[in-house]
């Protein structure tokens, strides 16, 4: 449901930009032709060369259909929407899909000029999947085990959009990622400790050492 009110309704831009209101929106079951953004963003990742071609060889059968399609499929779009003096903005865009669910936030004015960011989540059975196939990805999990691609900001016409994934970020997190590992084992070492990873599976709290290494390794790579 959404409430807009405007003025000038007989001069189209001055109506436009006279344009308030607010609401919320659901799209169900839609499609992008053309444009599958998945395998896009992954073709796209330049520190893990051919990462899209090692994924498509062995994608799981349930994902393999929309993987190698030339369309992206939506089950869903919604968003809250708020307009002020015709600018348009969808401060939490969520778009689902059996590949990935995405996390966007966009503003547009009435000449179609805004700027788009978020990020891409994809599902934890995939994400475990394309670690196996390139390890470097799994320094891109988050704490639910899924994969978690940043997007780059983009701030223009949107009908140049294009959905490109931060590299510079995703390359930072890798490596930050990869150095706390190596540092997590030598720290282990060092303290002669097992894994420092969390806590025991019965719940208990780790042993002083292992918080020790922990807190160590937070520090340096908040």
């Amino acid at each position: 449901q959404i409430m807009v009110s405007g003025q000038n309704l007989a001069d189209p831009e001055k109506f436009l930009n006279s344009l308030n209101g607010t609401g919320q929106f659901d799209v169900k079951d839609g499609k992008l032709e053309n444009f599958n953004l998945l395998k896009t963003i992954l073709s796209r990742i330049e520190f893990i060369p051919g990462l899209a071609t090692i994924v498509e060889t062995n994608m799981p059968e349930q994902y393999r259909s929309d993987y190698i399609s030339d369309e992206t499929i939506f089950q869903k779009i919604s968003s809250s929407l708020q307009i002020t003096n015709g600018t348009v903005n969808l401060p939490d865009m969520k778009v689902l899909s059996d590949l990935f669910e995405a996390d966007l936030q966009i503003t547009a004015n009435p000449k179609l000029n805004g700027k788009v960011a978020g990020q891409v989540k994809l599902p934890s059975d995939l994400s475990e999947y394309l670690v196996s196939q390139a390890e470097p990805l799994t320094y891109l999990k988050n704490s639910e085990g899924r994969i978690v691609i940043s997007l780059t900001s983009f701030e223009g016409p949107l009908t140049s959009l294009k959905i490109m994934p931060d590299v510079k970020a995703l390359g930072k997190a890798a490596i930050a990622g990869q150095g706390r590992n190596q540092l997590n084992k030598l720290l282990n070492k060092v303290l002669k400790t097992d894994d420092a990873a969390a806590p025991s599976e019965d719940g208990s709290a780790a042993s002083p050492e292992k918080e020790i290494i922990n807190n160590v390794l937070d520090k340096i790579f908040k």
